[in-house]
């Protein structure tokens, strides 16, 4: 028999021998158990003269802090599904992805020009004509015309550009249906053609001096071709546009064409703020030129004001997002550790005490058994 296997046998004899006089001792108090406490003399007295066989807690208690550390390294490394964001940020462009549909009402937009229509309708111009594949292009050279409402269908991208210091504001909308009107008056000249006709040419309409009465013109588009409907307006006082919600990817970069069929993403950001409500509201400062991915966004873009530049605030859930360039974002979406310590600090301290008492208490039965 090895050493391990006669020391665990007599262990459990003692052991039943302890058992054996004290259960004789309670049913009888008077009992002479001299004889038990000889033989439990012995067993104690062979113990010590028998080598303890060598003990397993140390490897128990290297094991359990192995998987401590994994899991507090795993932990560590993933980052959270989602996290909630606040956004204010000054930029020349902006693109999104509309969840519900939006109308802009009462936008006194001066328009320049509209590329890409299905159908335009101006029933005392006259003026009715309808397209194919948002084929229809209008451009007006004199008088007035202003966009007095604009309704952007669910689902759609949106995307918005007014570079700062110049009058111009661009709007581009696809993915989905686009209605509005504009009034025109003061003896406008209005240009109306229509792209890639049956015969291969364009088929072209002028409207001039329709009077000074203003008459309203109604459009639509359709969203089921890649190509963006473009407005092309100005304004003295900034667009106004409140309370869009939206979903998928929120840009603020724009394409820039590098040689011919290459085209980067440059960022249009002057300054920002962004602020991580899962990390205690902590902020980062955006700088100019500063790239920002945000992607699987849920949340509403409180406020869009168009005029010298953009100024938009959003508040929502991002499931992405990243600063730098391209290639070399970096990831600041908290990890899991992250967001267990600034949401849930008291567990967290707690969990925190509880692993370092498990190592010391395995290191403690290890060396001082």
């Amino acid at each position: 028999m090895k050493n391990k296997e006669l020391y665990h046998h007599i262990k459990e004899k003692r052991d039943e021998e302890i058992r054996k006089a004290a259960s004789d001792l309670l049913e009888k108090p008077g009992k002479d158990v001299s004889e038990n406490l000889q033989r439990l003399d012995a067993y104690t007295k062979l113990l010590d003269a028998i080598p303890s066989p060598p003990s397993n807690e140390w490897i128990w208690a290297l094991i359990i802090g192995i998987l401590c550390l994994v899991v507090i390294g795993l932990l560590w490394s993933f980052r959270v599904s989602k996290t909630g964001v606040i956004l204010k940020i000054k930029s020349e462009a902006v693109s999104l992805t509309l969840a519900k549909s939006f109308a802009a009402d009462n936008t006194n937009l001066a328009i320049d020009r509209i590329d890409r229509l299905m159908s335009i309708d101006g029933p005392h111009l006259p003026l009715n004509v309808k397209g194919d594949n948002n084929n229809l292009y209008i451009q007006l050279n004199e008088g007035n015309a202003y966009l007095n409402n604009l309704t952007f269908g669910e689902n759609g991208v949106l995307a918005l550009e007014s570079i700062r210091n110049y009058p111009s504001i661009h709007i581009y909308f696809k993915g989905s249906e686009l209605q509005g009107q504009f009034d025109v008056s003061n003896y406008p000249a209005l240009l109306v053609w229509e792209e890639g006709s049956a015969k291969g040419k364009s088929i072209k309409k002028k409207y001039n001096g329709i009077g000074n009465e203003p008459e309203t013109v109604q459009f639509n588009a359709v969203g089921n071709i890649g190509v963006s409907t473009h407005f092309k307006a100005h304004s003295d006082t900034p667009l106004i546009l409140h309370n869009l919600y939206v979903n998928g990817i929120m840009s603020f970069a724009k394409e820039v064409s590098a040689k011919p069929g290459e085209y980067l993403h440059e960022s249009t950001i002057s300054e920002g703020v962004l602020t991580l409500h899962d990390l205690d509201n902590k902020t980062i400062n955006l700088n100019e030129g500063d790239l920002l991915y945000l992607e699987g966004i849920d949340g509403r873009v409180v406020e869009i004001r168009i005029g010298s530049g953009i100024d938009l605030s959003f508040v929502g859930d991002v499931k992405n997002v990243k600063i730098g360039p391209k290639d070399f974002e970096r990831d600041i979406k908290p990890t899991y550790l992250e967001y267990m310590y600034y949401n849930y600090r008291l567990a967290f301290f707690w969990s925190a005490v509880t692993f370092l008492w498990g190592i010391l208490w395995g290191i403690r039965k290890t060396i001082f058994m």
